[in-house]
């Protein structure tokens, strides 16, 4: 009968160890979830970024090469 109970005792630890050990991976799997999502968040604002400063300086040259006067002088 004892050992029995000790036999129980411990499976019954065992499961509650395993629950753990499910937990902790499951927050881990989560966290890094998150931490990716920020991660790309972060990358795609950094394209943005530069995409719309290519654009920018394209602008800009565009209409710089667009003011020039018949005398080959930018309007200032």
């Amino acid at each position: 009968m004892l050992r029995q109970q000790q036999d129980e005792a411990y499976l019954a630890s065992l499961r509650a160890d395993q629950e753990k050990d499910r937990k902790k991976r499951e927050e881990e799997e989560q966290l890094r979830l998150e931490e990716e999502k920020v991660r790309q968040t972060a990358l795609a604002e950094e394209r943005r970024r530069r995409v719309s400063l290519v654009f920018y300086k394209n602008v800009v040259v565009h209409d710089a090469l667009h003011t020039e006067t018949s005398h080959g002088e930018f309007f200032r």
